[in-house]
């Protein structure tokens, strides 16, 4: 499924203040390296799971739950978009077609928005499941999935890693087992972690990346706000909701959605004509709502 994220990347003066963002731009050779770094991860979560089918550590992604839908459907429909979310393949051949569109801004928001609709990966202890249809990767639409072609920077992929090794020197390991007490570690040495304590393993992994992932998105933002607070500038945006106060728009080139504030603002609506010049001491911004821009100045209205 290929969906849509925007990372952002900061040049800094001798002052460690932000003079110039970037995005990262994905290359032909990116996807080819991420397609094999999948295949081989696959590959691995399959071996080990056949080797310790109640103590293996995999990565799993739950389908999402409609409701995160409910604001991107409303959109698709405004635009004349069919946005079919009843499976995964669906899904995808949806946001494939966004690109009929001719439109790339509405084609990166309507992928960013769908991108935070999904739900959170997660490290699962195989013997914390019931059946192995519940190991299923909705986003890449595999049936095993873990990480292994990072050892270097993550420490799940150093266990999978120890898995491997044992699991592919080992001819007579407890893999037919059908008990959960019967699988046992202790022949193998002390590489691997025990049936016990791979659910907290895996519960800790999970901590840890969310709070790495929001420390990420929070030193991103910040940075941003320290960029724009010098270097004003205009932006594209998409118009999400319309409320009494404002809006909800969203800035594909940031991947950023929030509120503009408009009480208390001199307000400028035009057409898709030309720009209404404003002053120098203002700040501009253009709004697209599908067909409109609205312009504001940060005065305040006397």
């Amino acid at each position: 499924m290929e969906l849509s994220s925007t990372e952002l990347s900061f040049d800094v003066d001798e002052g460690r203040e932000p003079v110039h963002v970037k995005t990262k731009l994905d290359l032909p050779m990116n996807w080819i390296v991420a397609e094999m770094m999948i295949f081989a991860n696959s590959c691995a979560a399959q071996q080990i799971y056949k080797s310790f089918p109640y103590a293996a550590l995999l990565r799993r992604h739950r389908p999402p739950k409609l409701d995160n839908f409910r604001l991107l459907l409303e959109l698709c429909q405004a635009r004349g978009f069919i946005l079919d979310i009843s499976n995964n393949k669906a899904l995808a051949a949806s946001l494939h077609h966004m690109r009929d569109s001719n439109d790339p801004i509405i084609e990166s928001a309507f992928k960013a928005l769908a991108t935070r609709a999904m739900s959170e990966a997660e490290y699962i202890s195989t013997g914390e499941v019931p059946e192995s249809s519940a190991f299923y990767h909705y986003g890449l639409a595999l049936e095993f999935y873990t990480h292994f072609t990072s050892p270097i920077r993550r420490y799940a992929d150093i266990i999978v890693h120890r898995m491997l090794v044992v699991s592919c020197s080992n001819t007579t390991s407890d893999q037919g087992s059908k008990n959960k007490s019967d699988v046992s570690f202790e022949k193998f040495g002390h590489s691997l972690a025990s049936y016990d304590d791979l659910k907290e393993v895996a519960e800790h992994l999970n901590q840890r990346h969310r709070a790495s992932k929001r420390a990420q998105k929070q030193c991103s933002e910040l940075y941003l706000l320290m960029y724009l607070q010098k270097h004003a500038e205009a932006q594209y945006a998409l118009v999400l909701e319309i409320l009494e106060r404002g809006l909800v728009v969203f800035v594909p080139k940031y991947d950023l959605r929030g509120f503009v504030n408009l009480q208390a603002r001199a307000i400028i609506v035009c057409s898709n004509g030309p720009e209404n010049p404003i002053g120098a001491c203002g700040i501009e911004t253009k709004v697209s709502t599908f067909g409109a821009k609205i312009c504001y100045t940060n005065r305040w209205m006397g």
